[in-house]
Parts: C-alpha cells; structure tokens; sequence
C-alpha cells in the first residue's frame, strides 16, 4: 500500500545505541513495507538528516513530497 493524502504518516524514535556500532550508527530511518504509515528513525537525529531521510523512504515508495 503507498501512501497516500489521507494515511496518516507515524514518525517514531527508537534508541539504537543498544546496537552494533556498525550496525547502529549507519541507520538513519527505516521503513517496513507491511506498514505503510510507520517509519522509524533514530532518537536525537539531526532533524537536517531525518527529514532527509524521510523524503528519501516517500520518495522511494512513490510518492513526491
């Protein structure tokens, strides 16, 4: 399912310091196909970075933010 004007689209901070440095550090937002309103980036994220991020998952699932 894409997104679309009336989904409403959920932002959600997780702590990925529990994490493989190598692992923890390279993610900046992720997105589960199965659900199409919830992407997850990580907590204290320079918001320049999480909007980057973001557009970049809408982008990729179609849309043109």
């Amino acid at each position: 399912m894409l997104w679309s004007p009336s989904t409403r689209l959920e932002i959600e901070e997780w702590d990925f310091t529990h994490l493989d440095s190598d692992i923890g550090d390279r993610i900046l937002a992720i997105h589960d196909s199965r659900d199409a309103r919830t992407i997850t980036v990580p907590i204290n994220q320079d918001p320049r970075l999480r909007l980057h991020a973001v557009r970049q998952i809408l982008f990729n699932m179609g849309e043109r933010p």
